[in-house]
């Protein structure tokens, strides 16, 4: 979907009223966002949101030819730091939330197919003394073979509601035998929060002062692929 008078660029968001959508579907083909593509290769891979500056960004991969199999571990994007002010310090965001899967080859998905994956951004720290908070994070996703229904969710994290102003790290994942990292959550002496880590960590709230400091940004959320 081109930006009218823009054709070279993407738009960066579409509205219905005033609610963001996440994909824009003409019957069952997708026509927004424009998703990149990649190749799959056997064993692990992660794909993260890689601007994380948008709602979330689509992508393609295609299972490799020997996979008879493979694993798919979600998070979502890690919550916003508050902003911090006269009333106090920003809470840190919360960490994204994993969700597992194995698919086999030839049964759940063809064999050479593309796999349509939509991996949610983290969410935007609070901006300091205007009382925003910090925003959710985006759920991370994988399409079904027909891109029209979501299989599996990992869903983003909520804003500024750690117990103190430290972004929370998501725990290990541990699924299969395979044990799967998440990004550290926003932790520093700085003023203003710092971002949380990709995959899913939360960001940091703002220190406490009358001027105000902003909160960080949630880290990206992610998908773990294992393909064999």
């Amino acid at each position: 979907m081109l930006i009218p008078g823009a054709s070279n660029k993407d738009a960066e968001a579409v509205f219905v009223g005033g609610t963001q959508a996440a994909a824009v579907y003409l019957g069952t083909t997708l026509v927004w966002p424009t998703a990149t593509q990649g190749t799959g290769v056997m064993g692990e891979q992660l794909i993260i949101n890689p601007t994380n500056d948008s709602a979330g960004v689509l992508q393609r991969l295609t299972i490799p030819a020997a996979a008879t199999k493979f694993d798919v571990v979600l998070i979502g994007g890690g919550g916003g730091g508050g902003d911090g002010g006269t009333l106090g310090p920003g809470e840190g965001g919360i960490c994204g939330v994993w969700q597992t899967a194995t698919y086999t080859v030839g049964t759940d998905f063809p064999a050479g197919h593309n796999l349509t994956m939509y991996v949610g951004a983290g969410g935007a720290g609070g901006g300091a003394l205007i009382n925003t908070g910090g925003a959710q994070g985006g759920g991370s996703a994988l399409l079904d073979k027909n891109e029209g229904v979501m299989l599996l969710l990992g869903p983003g994290g909520k804003p500024n509601k750690a117990p103190d102003r430290s972004g929370l790290t998501p725990p290990d994942c541990v699924f299969n035998g395979r044990t799967y990292k998440g990004g550290a959550g926003g932790v520093s002496a700085n003023q203003n929060g710092v971002d949380g880590a990709a995959p899913g960590g939360g960001g940091q709230g703002g220190n406490d002062e009358v001027n105000g400091n902003n909160g960080g940004r949630g880290g990206s959320g992610g998908i773990y692929l294992y393909f064999y």
